[in-house]
């Protein structure tokens, strides 16, 4: 037998990377949705943060 025991705790690195995930999710519908003309619609701040390896300054996400 196994226990398995979750803990969960906000402003924790796993709680960052799933709203990172999150947001890339949904960045990632979008851009399906809306085929290769909803990549052209991106704003350079847009394109920036879809590529930053961290959250952009002063971001509350």
């Amino acid at each position: 037998p196994v226990q398995v025991h979750r803990i969960i705790a906000e402003g924790t690195v796993e709680d960052r990377i799933a709203r990172l995930l999150e947001r890339k999710r949904a960045l990632a519908d979008a851009v399906l949705a809306g085929g290769e003309s909803a990549l052209t619609e991106l704003t350079d701040a847009e394109l920036a943060e879809l590529v930053a390896l961290r959250p952009a300054t002063g971001s509350t996400r």
